[in-house]
């Protein structure tokens, strides 16, 4: 699978300085009448080690909760601007119910980005909260893009310097690697962002 084998090379090229990002908590308002919903996290692992508040607007808690996210984070990864949800799916298993209701069963919620290349990745969390586990496929999402931008980044620089060095070896290592990770979405404002520090 593409996702996972980029995954595996995101992981390789930035080791320790992978984001691993996780929300602490999260308080959210909806007026449902108005179709407006608000949310308000405390993030940890984006913006270095302390928590911070990060909040998002939306017609409803799951766009509320992409906003917030991209809203944060698009100015220094612009990747994020061309991804959308393709489809979200919430799934229950009621065989997991503790009480007889089974209002607490486990459930699965599966959310589906697409790229701009009309390519789809797939994230998921199963929990017994279904605000949370939607919570959490997000963020999963944009902590894939985040940190698939910050690798390609990272490939991009190591590339110009094999070139600079005359290491031809080196420098179709990491083109290939870049082409890996270009399946995931355009880097067209990062790269002009990379050949304007030249």
């Amino acid at each position: 699978m593409v996702q996972e084998s980029i995954t595996a090379l995101v992981n390789q090229v930035l080791g320790d300085s992978y984001l691993d990002v996780h929300v602490d908590s999260y308080i959210f308002e909806e007026h449902i009448d108005n179709h407006s919903c608000e949310v308000r996290f405390t993030v940890t692992g984006l913006f270095g080690d302390s928590p911070r508040d990060v909040k998002g607007q939306g017609v409803g808690f799951v766009d509320a909760v992409f906003h917030a996210f991209r809203d944060a984070l698009a100015e220094e990864y612009p990747s994020l601007k061309s991804i959308l949800f393709a489809g979200f799916e919430v799934q229950g298993d009621f065989n997991t119910r503790q009480e007889q209701a089974g209002s607490d069963a486990v459930g699965r919620v599966v959310l589906s980005v697409e790229n701009s290349r009309g390519r789809v990745f797939r994230f998921d969390h199963t929990s017994r909260s279904m605000t949370g586990s939607a919570v959490i496929a997000t963020l999963q999402a944009t902590e894939y893009f985040v940190n698939t931008e910050r690798a390609f980044i990272s490939l991009h620089r190591a590339l110009a310097d094999a070139k600079s060095r005359n290491r031809p070896d080196l420098a179709e290592r990491y083109a290939m690697q870049i082409s890996e990770i270009l399946e995931n979405t355009s880097y067209s404002e990062v790269i002009e962002r990379l050949n304007n520090e030249n």
